[in-house]
């Protein structure tokens, strides 16, 4: 790792399309500014180790697993691909409050899916 020493108004290169600006410093903080060609993805480190603990998590998540939680929440008529049966063949039962592409029964307000 590179360490090096930088004040308010100095940047850093990285490569040819990477720069990094420091634009503000205070005790224990500094504000930065990265510009980066559109193609590099820039998160925060903390941001990225959530996500692929999420991801991680995800993977773990079977059909029977799903409608053993969904049970849990009082939510019947859950069938292994998602959804609410209440719908049409297509998904899209026009009033229905899930029918605009959310499949998911637990977002539906209608009786149908307590128990």
């Amino acid at each position: 790792m590179l360490v090096m020493r930088r004040r308010a108004g100095d940047s850093i290169l990285i490569g040819d399309g990477i720069e990094v600006h420091v634009i503000e410093t205070a005790t224990g903080r500094v504000k930065l500014g990265i510009s980066a060609p559109a193609h590099v993805a820039v998160v925060r480190g903390e941001v990225k180790a959530t996500r692929d603990a999420n991801v991680r998590a995800a993977v773990l998540l079977t059909p029977e697993r799903i409608a053993q939680f969904a049970a849990g929440l009082g939510i019947k008529n859950l069938q292994a691909g998602g959804g609410c049966t209440d719908m049409s063949s297509d998904g899209r039962r026009a009033g229905h409050p899930i029918a605009k592409g959310n499949p998911d029964p637990a977002g539906c307000r209608d009786d149908h899916h307590r128990t």
